[in-house]
């Protein structure tokens, strides 16, 4: 068949493309679908989609299949719901040429999403459709006079690319479409180079796993939390020296610090009070606190002790 010829073809006989740059799921959700079928209805398909000959891999694997999809995916779909034949436009494209059609189409009508692009690259390269992530940049750039990626995008892309390849992480998070590239590269790198990132971001995951039994969270609010959690541990918040320690009768003490109230009793005292003892040595430096803080003093009941003594220990 020559190139460029328009044919109308029975929906069910073309196979799918080998690549796809949309969420499958919602591409196929019938509220998505209900206006263009009731376009469809109304003035039939205006817009051909584009077909190119199967090969012969691929009809193995689709031997009822006279051709293979390149663009058109929904007007597709719609056809089959609709029993009405799908008119395309037949391409002789390499997987190349065939990938980056498909990548143009979609950006002319609706913008794929970063992470459903993200996906379709780390795709292509997989199968072999280009042989380089040089060649892919070339190809995806070729025939766009915006929106150009280069070589080190397109290395932050792939990267976020393989959170899908995370069984913990896909486990737990919804919407895996909507991720952005920023704060998902920041997650992969950071769980790449420390072991211990990895484990407080599969902690997180596997409890909200557990919590709910179920996948509950936006994949971005779970990035982001986990983000979080791993720049605290990275960061932990530091106390400073003891603004005020305050002396007890029997050796124990009562420091305060910008984060922590810290109460201590010797060790020796501490194996043999009993709890209402304890108490009685606790509320015994409380009015001198109080005291201190209503009086403005910077210290009271002895000297400020920067460390925890060998002796005692906090109770």
């Amino acid at each position: 068949m020559e190139d460029g010829q328009y044919v109308e073809i029975d929906p069910r006989r073309v196979a799918p493309r080998l690549w796809s740059d949309r969420d499958p799921e919602q591409a196929a959700d019938e509220d998505a679908l209900r206006g263009l079928e009731y376009s469809f209805s109304v003035v039939g398909q205006l817009q051909p989609g584009v077909v190119r000959a199967m090969s012969a891999e691929r009809q193995a694997d689709y031997p009822d299949c006279e051709y293979e999809l390149v663009t058109g995916y929904r007007r597709l779909l719609v056809c089959k719901n609709l029993g009405r034949p799908f008119k395309a436009i037949v391409r002789d494209l390499s997987d190349a040429d065939a990938h980056s059609a498909m990548v143009s189409e979609n950006d002319d009508r609706k913008p794929v999403v970063e992470f459903e692009r993200a996906i379709s690259f780390k795709h292509a390269l997989n199968i072999g459709t280009y042989d380089s992530q040089d060649a892919l940049v070339d190809g995806y750039n070729a025939d766009k006079a915006v929106g150009h990626i280069d070589k080190s995008k397109l290395s932050k892309m792939l990267k976020v690319a393989e959170i899908i390849d995370i069984d913990w992480f896909v486990a737990a998070a919804l919407d895996l479409w909507e991720i952005k590239i920023a704060p998902g590269y920041k997650l992969m790198t950071s769980i790449d180079q420390d072991l211990e990132a990895r484990a407080i971001a599969r902690r997180i995951c596997e409890r909200q796993v557990a919590k709910s039994g179920e996948r509950s969270i936006k994949a971005k609010a779970l990035i982001k939390e986990i983000n979080e959690a791993i720049d605290k541990s990275k960061n932990p918040e530091k106390e400073t020296p003891l603004a005020k320690e305050f002396k007890g009768s029997r050796g124990q003490s009562l420091a305060v610090t910008n984060a922590n109230l810290i109460f201590r009793v010797p060790a020796d005292l501490a194996k043999s009070a009993t709890r209402d003892q304890i108490r009685e040595y606790f509320e015994e430096l409380l009015p001198h606190m109080i005291m201190a803080y209503d009086s403005g003093d910077e210290g009271q009941g002895g000297s400020v002790d920067q460390t925890e003594d060998d002796d005692s220990r906090a109770a």
